[in-house]
Formats: structure tokens, C-alpha cells, sequence
């Protein structure tokens, strides 16, 4: 399978749709907001397309919240992310890595 089949077909399993950004081919900026309609990079005027019409340079992003809401929706997954903040410290007995006074002090 190409590329393209294995994103889509991760984004159907997960939920959670890749999210791309055209970029310059320099990364002197990302086509967002004032610089969305420009064909070439307002810095070094680089093409933003090749000549098959095909962004020259992606940034391609999984979305924060989808993910969050993903791990937090698994029972198991949730009770690990949530371990730390119910973790109970013993004093004077290091039995795991947040009973170090390293740790405490971070």
C-alpha cells in the first residue's frame, strides 16, 4: 500500500484525520492565514507548487485534542495516564521513580 493508503486508512481506524499544511520548500513560512492564497513564499519566493500542481512541502499534524480525547476514552489507557496524580507517596520508601526527592523536586 502507498503512503497515502496507510494514512487514510489510519485515520479511518483512529478517528482522527491528518491535518496538512503547505509550507515553503525552505520553511521560511507555512500558506496559513494572510500568506493562504500566495503561490510563492513572501520571503524567498519559492514556488509553493511543483509543476504538477503539488505542494512542494508539507507539515503534516495529528490534531492534539482528538488524540487526548482518544487515550482518555480507553478505561485501561485512562488509568495509566492518571497514575501519577493518584500515585500515594510513602514516606521514607522509594518503591517508584515519584517517591525520588529528585522527582518532587521537578
Amino acid at each position: 500500500p502507498s503512503l497515502y493508503q496507510l494514512q487514510a486508512r489510519i485515520a479511518f481506524l483512529s478517528g482522527i484525520k491528518l491535518v496538512m499544511y503547505h509550507c515553503c520548500k525552505q520553511s521560511c513560512c507555512c500558506f496559513v492565514g494572510p500568506f493562504e492564497g500566495l503561490d510563492s513564499c513572501p520571503y524567498c519566493n519559492e514556488p509553493r507548487y511543483d509543476s504538477r500542481g503539488r505542494p512542494r512541502a508539507t507539515f503534516d499534524y495529528l490534531p492534539l485534542i482528538p488524540r487526548l480525547k482518544a487515550l482518555f476514552a480507553d478505561k485501561k489507557t485512562c488509568e495509566q495516564l492518571l497514575y501519577r496524580a493518584r500515585y500515594n507517596s510513602k514516606p521514607g520508601k522509594i518503591s517508584d521513580v515519584f517517591d525520588s526527592l529528585h522527582y518532587r523536586r521537578l
